[in-house]
């Protein structure tokens, strides 16, 4: 496809490094690139929007425009609003942290790519995976993602379908391949809470994330192809349907309506 329309978002905040790598990878594959994005980060809020308020909007120069609301609120208000036209591919990251695992239900990055594949839209997450208190190597995710994404517009994608990029926690040269995953079953974090006292006696309390202690070597997953230096890439469904126990239920449904109509 030439010169294809990107729309850019994620939910670190428009002035995040990540989004700055997007909007160079994009500008080596088109001129037609627009950038709608939260003016603040909005890490965690999975595929929230916003209805009891007005979403406010700030353009930051042509094409960039800053949105006090959430990344699926940035993609709402882009394709209805802002763009001159639907977009042929949504990119949203590139994130700071890994997006694998059920981390992907709480993403607003990932969040804001469903939304784009629910109105029939290509659409790509990105997030480059660190290891605190180590560097984030964004050099991996910019050198890797230009090929990524072309592939992603030159072929598009099914129905209803997005992708979830995780790029390893390794500079550029210790990459070791690209493997086609699967969502993992479990997080590389586990989620905490610190409480806190203010002066006047209150309790609050911060929500935390601390990395596993255990190897996450699953083969075929996205958790296990980072743990093995590779880039995952997930290709995911809007479809959650769990099929086989759909089946195992239906054919009990028959017994199940009897005992309701007893009760």
């Amino acid at each position: 496809m030439k010169n294809p329309k990107i729309l850019i978002t994620n939910d670190d905040g428009i002035e995040s490094p990540g989004i700055e790598i997007l909007e160079r990878v994009a500008a080596q594959l088109s001129d037609d690139v627009w950038v709608v994005a939260p003016q603040a980060e909005r890490s965690g809020t999975a595929h929230s929007i916003t209805l009891t308020s007005t979403i406010r909007t700030r353009p930051l120069g042509d094409r960039r425009v800053a949105v006090e609301g959430t990344p699926t609120d940035c993609v709402v208000i882009a394709v209805d609003h802002v763009l001159d036209g639907p977009p042929d591919i949504v990119l949203s990251g590139v994130n700071k942290g890994p997006n694998a695992a059920e981390d992907i239900l709480s993403s607003g990055t990932c969040a804001a790519a469903m939304e784009a594949a629910a109105r029939g839209i290509p659409a790509v997450s990105l997030s480059q995976d660190l290891v605190f208190p180590g560097p984030v190597h964004w050099d991996t995710a910019e050198h890797y993602a230009g090929p990524l994404v072309a592939y992603a517009i030159e072929h598009g994608m099914p129905e209803a379908v997005y992708w979830v990029i995780n790029f390893p926690p390794v500079p550029v040269d210790e990459v070791k391949g690209i493997e086609v995953t699967i969502q993992s079953h479990r997080s590389p974090y586990s989620w905490t809470s610190i409480e806190s006292h203010d002066p006047r006696g209150g309790v609050h309390y911060w929500l935390h994330r601390e990395r596993a202690a255990i190897e996450l070597t699953e083969e075929g997953t996205d958790l296990g192809a980072l743990e093995r230096g590779l880039i995952s890439l997930a290709p995911l469904t809007l479809q959650m349907t769990a099929g086989e126990h759909r089946q195992a239920i239906q054919e009990d449904v028959g017994t199940l309506f009897r005992a309701a109509s007893r009760a």
